[in-house]
């Protein structure tokens, strides 16, 4: 939980820390509940491996672990970590249909699955299916009782920040120091590392360079 606020805050080094107790949770048969592996740390592993571009590492532990999951589970968690490889590898449209075929059995799936549709849309520029999802992901952050306020705020300043920077692709508004600046001061934000992958992108696109000093 400690790694978890760190990361939402823009600790880099967080990642790898969280990363590492996950690796040692599985080496050490630490995962199981009961004969089952836990879903929610089957999935922690995925998102964080892939965050730090531990891709053949985390496709060998789905296809080592999948079978080992509950079976009520397996198949949702399946997809939703194909989901995220495939997004790891820019294979947006497979990163999509599979996305589209996770059902939302608890409040983490869904959160984590909204955000990362969201970037789908942004990476393919689908700014309709955006922003009508923007819309509902809202509605969904302000009327679900489940969710604590500090995932309320991590996620809404993510969808707050993604937007800003559609925005920019759409042409509908400059990019800019500012908005880097704003992305980088943030915090808790959910993907931060890739919003800040996104400006930088689009701050060399624009061929803005950032200041050395600047942070």
């Amino acid at each position: 939980n400690d790694c978890i606020r760190r990361i939402n805050r823009g600790d880099k080094g967080a990642l790898n820390e969280i990363f590492f107790l996950y690796q040692t949770m599985v080496s050490r048969g630490l995962i199981y509940e009961g004969q089952f592996v836990s879903q929610p740390d089957f999935k922690n592993n995925v998102t964080t491996g892939l965050r730090l571009g531990e891709v053949a590492w985390v496709s060998d532990f789905i296809a080592r672990y999948k079978e080992k999951l509950n079976p009520e589970y397996s198949e949702n968690a399946f997809t939703y970590s194909m989901a995220w490889v495939h997004f790891a590898r820019k294979e947006y449209d497979k990163a999509l249909r599979m996305l589209l075929r996770v059902e939302f059995n608890d409040v983490y799936y869904h959160l984590d699955s909204k955000s990362l549709l969201m970037k789908v849309y942004f990476e393919l520029d689908e700014y309709e299916a955006f922003l009508s999802l923007t819309d509902a992901f809202k509605v969904y952050l302000k009327r679900n009782r489940f969710i604590s306020e500090s995932q309320r705020t991590t996620y809404s300043n993510f969808i707050k920040l993604i937007y800003k920077l559609i925005r920019v692709k759409l042409g509908k508004e400059t990019m800019g120091l500012p908005i880097h600046q704003e992305i980088l001061s943030t915090k808790p934000a959910a993907d931060l590392a890739w919003l800040e992958q996104k400006s930088i992108e689009l701050l060399t696109k624009h061929r803005i360079k950032l200041p050395e000093d600047f942070s």
